[in-house]
């Protein structure tokens, strides 16, 4: 469990770099979905072995559905916290510079 949760912060980290340096790539969506199925890829292709019980137990279109559903979720959580900000941002009063304003 912690390895999921180390895995979903280094995603969200890493989906903010990859927006800072190229806003038009926005969209969590794809960035999540290509993660995950990366994940997913090394998971059964490295990881495990392809004769292992596991692998019989869980079949390969179940776990990688399971695996992009995650990523949907992951990523609609991600754009509705980048939503919530923008609309935040939107509706807060501007700061003064008391320096500007002077003490009087």
């Amino acid at each position: 469990m912690a390895l999921a949760a180390m895995l979903g912060i280094i995603l969200v980290f890493a989906r903010r770099a990859v927006v800072a340096k190229r806003p038009h790539l926005s969209n969590p969506y794809p960035f999540m979905l290509t993660a995950l199925a990366a994940v997913w890829a090394i998971n059964f292709f490295v990881c495990c072995d392809c004769q292992s019980a596991f692998i019989h137990i869980v079949p390969y279109a179940v776990s990688l559905t399971s695996k992009l559903l995650f990523g949907v979720a992951a990523a609609a959580i991600v754009r509705d916290e980048a939503t919530c900000a923008r609309q935040h941002s939107a509706f807060s009063l501007p700061k003064t510079d008391q320096a500007a304003s002077g003490s009087r």
